[in-house]
């Protein structure tokens, strides 16, 4: 078996605290869990200078402890905001935003910066829509301070944190706090997806799925389940743990981790599609055309967030299509830490002419978009990618179309 070898080293919340106060009933703290994470030694003050993938261990092992913890969090307040009835927050381009998205997003960033203060981070939320509801932002400052144990923030320097997220670099750390935020709401499929990218070219991935089943025998289509993490370095493959820790050091569950990879099949017919279950992400016609072009006769699987690269890497499919209404530009935190997770599983991601994502635009302007020229984006187990790519030539706009 591989084994991956580590060093052991609109609507507003109407009353925060009684938020906090059922938050605090149904969860327990993990703040000695989130302050725990310290900043790994470097003898190299620029270490992106010589970084390579083998010496990332540090980097990998701060991702998986900050994702899973906060996937952690994050299942608690699912649970809390639907039993509470809290609706989300309503940003300007009418997309949901809840506590949870900025809560993660904070302690995420926070984490990170103890870690490596001089990485930059590139994340979703900013503190603007938060600034102007004052009840939300004390909701998030005392969920905040619970999970992370950092009793002296304030809400300017909560602020701070989220919008610390906006600075580009060379060593760039890609965050989406919660994806799948209407998922989230229903009560179904989100993740934490953190990666990291060296000059633009993504080599981390870690996508803490609180909702996922462990095991694949428990796990039918988009079924809920315990939790898992799946993650990956680039060049040294992809691997899967449970969302709860087993007991054993990090680094001895990062050792004994289960590879994991695509499904082997060839046929078109054999094919297994997930889809997005907003039709706004991704045109469903479009995607059932594809289908019947290649001969597939099993419905697609209907699921939120990057869960499904996780579910495709570890072989329960072999077709993901996003195809977004024309215009839209891709944000590189949707894609970039699935990106390793399933290339490094054995599969392929690119746009629907068969071209490579390129990343590196939205670390370098820090606004986190892909270029326009990206009109879809194709994601498969790899021996079915040329055929799928094919099947899309004749009924999906080639780019500018």
């Amino acid at each position: 078996m591989q084994r991956l070898h580590l060093p052991q080293k609109q609507a507003m919340i109407s009353s925060p605290h009684i938020f906090l106060a059922l938050f605090l009933f149904l969860s327990g703290r993990v703040a000695m869990a989130f302050s725990s994470i310290r900043r790994p030694s470097r003898t190299n003050s620029r270490p992106w200078l010589c970084m390579t993938t083998t010496n990332l261990q540090d980097e990998l092992t701060v991702a998986i402890s900050t994702a899973r913890k906060a996937g952690i969090a994050a299942k608690r307040l699912q649970k809390t905001l639907i039993e509470t009835k809290r609706a989300a927050i309503e940003k300007s381009d009418s997309s949901p935003v809840t506590i949870a998205d900025y809560t993660v997003q904070a302690l995420v960033i926070a984490a990170l910066r103890v870690s490596f203060p001089g990485d930059q981070v590139v994340a979703e939320e900013t503190s603007g829509v938060l600034r102007q509801d004052p009840v939300a932002l004390a909701a998030v400052m005392d969920v905040f301070r619970l999970e992370s144990g950092e009793t002296y923030v304030t809400e300017e320097s909560l602020c701070e944190i989220l919008d610390h997220g906006r600075l580009p670099g060379p060593r760039t750390w890609i965050l989406d706090p919660i994806d799948g935020t209407k998922g989230f709401i229903r009560g179904e499929h989100f993740c934490v997806a953190l990666g990291m990218a060296l000059e633009g070219k993504p080599v981390l991935g870690v996508l803490a799925c609180p909702n996922v089943p462990s095991s694949t025998s428990r796990s039918n289509g988009a079924s809920l389940g315990d939790g898992c993490v799946f993650f990956a370095l680039k060049g040294q493959g992809a691997f899967m743990l449970p969302l709860e820790a087993n007991g054993s050091s990090l680094a001895e569950e990062i050792t004994h981790a289960v590879p994991i990879r695509v499904s082997p099949a060839t046929a078109g017919e054999e094919a297994r599609f997930f889809e997005s279950v907003e039709t706004a992400h991704s045109s469903h016609s479009v995607g059932a055309e594809a289908a019947r072009a290649l001969g597939v006769i099993t419905p697609p699987v209907q699921m939120d967030s990057q869960c499904k690269y996780g579910l495709l890497a570890r072989g329960e499919g072999e077709v993901m299509l996003r195809l977004p209404r024309l215009g839209y530009i891709e944000n590189i935190w949707d894609h970039a830490p699935a990106y390793v997770v399933i290339t490094e599983a054995g599969g392929r991601v690119t746009d629907t002419e068969g071209k490579e994502l390129d990343f590196a635009e939205g670390c370098r302007a820090g606004t986190g978009k892909m270029g326009r020229e990206v009109t879809g984006i194709v994601t498969t187990n790899g021996r079915l990618h040329d055929l799928v790519v094919e099947s899309l030539r004749s009924f999906w706009p080639p780019r500018g179309g």
